[in-house]
């Protein structure tokens, strides 16, 4: 079904620029908060069908609780094409925000936002990873309001910074094992603390992790 929200644009003044941000997004409170990470990259190997499922069952999970909240990368691209396509689908009725540097938007690049995001967060700066700080900061402010849990799916370089951010603030981070990349290397060695690994072809289990992380 087609989300019935105009989109809310926000620009942060600079990189880690948060103040007002909530106001400005005008996020619930209480809130629960879903952090997606993960690659963009149309990688053939991408169990994308076996994703799909898996984000239907965290995105039930998380309308269960006040306040659901989704933050992501926000381009119409790889695992945030595919979580706007799976929002519309299930009629996820909370605010999808897509948090992205300014410069990347409409550029020479192609790069544009993903259609079913309901708002967008536009950080000053002109290169993938600029956005991040921000990112992490808006997730800081969300914590005091409610539980948050951070997905990944896949990944490069950039998730990997994130994932330290998140371990950093005692979030936990959910890893979808069998995505290739970065999330099946964390997974082949020894694993970091405060991950959790669950293989993304059991949705139940991938459902149980998510409640398990809300509380």
């Amino acid at each position: 079904m087609a989300r019935p929200n105009p989109r809310r644009i926000v620009v942060a003044a600079a990189p880690g620029s948060v103040d007002h941000l909530l106001a400005d997004l005008d996020l619930p409170e209480p809130a629960t908060t879903l952090v997606v990470n993960g690659g963009t990259s149309d990688d053939p190997d991408f169990p994308v069908e076996a994703v799909t499922v898996a984000l239907r069952a965290v995105l039930a999970e998380l309308s269960r609780r006040p306040g659901p909240v989704i933050i992501s990368g926000g381009t119409d691209a790889g695992l945030f094409r595919q979580l706007g396509a799976v929002v519309a689908e299930v009629g996820f009725n909370g605010p999808v925000v897509g948090v992205v540097p300014a410069g990347k938007i409409n550029s020479p690049d192609g790069t544009t936002l993903e259609r079913r995001h309901t708002h967008a967060l536009l950080v000053a700066g002109d290169r993938w990873g600029d956005e991040t700080m921000t990112m992490l900061e808006l997730c800081r402010l969300l914590d005091r309001r409610g539980p948050a849990v951070a997905l990944v799916a896949g990944g490069g370089s950039r998730t990997r910074v994130e994932i330290d951010g998140h371990r950093a603030d005692h979030r936990p981070v959910l890893v979808l094992a069998g995505t290739g990349r970065l999330a099946d290397e964390l997974g082949a060695g020894p694993r970091p603390a405060g991950l959790t690994f669950v293989d993304v072809a059991d949705p139940l289990a991938v459902g149980s992790a998510v409640a398990r992380a809300l509380g």
